[in-house]
């Protein structure tokens, strides 16, 4: 998706679970104010700490036109992460947009790793 990234072409970028890590992430980052395009971006199950996390989310909240960084359409009725191997960087990321998330009835998150910093 870098050719998509770079002309400004791209609406949606998947890349959870790709193990892109910190480097990854911040790379990611420093390309998101330049994606007009993009909607939503799924950065979940990537290692990468809370403060890249933090990171994100300010950058997020820059875009107007990004609305996700999990993926997620925000119409979900339920979310069923049990095992997902999710961190605390997941969670900072999965957080502000439950909170947006009127439809959800049901949230799992039980056998994570949410509790490791």
């Amino acid at each position: 998706p870098l050719k998509e990234m770079r002309t400004d072409t791209l609406k949606d970028l998947n890349l959870s679970g790709q193990g892109i890590g910190l480097v990854g992430a911040l790379v990611v980052a420093g390309f998101m104010p330049v994606m007009t395009s993009l909607t939503s971006v799924s950065l979940l199950r990537n290692n990468f700490d809370t403060e890249t996390a933090t990171k994100l989310l300010k950058v997020k909240e820059e875009q107007p036109k990004l609305k996700t960084l999990c993926g997620l359409t925000h119409k979900e009725k339920e979310l069923k992460y049990a095992a997902h191997c999710l961190q605390p960087a997941d969670a900072m990321l999965l957080a502000p947009e439950l909170r947006v998330m009127t439809s959800l009835t049901v949230t799992d998150l039980r056998y994570n790793y949410l509790d490791i910093e």
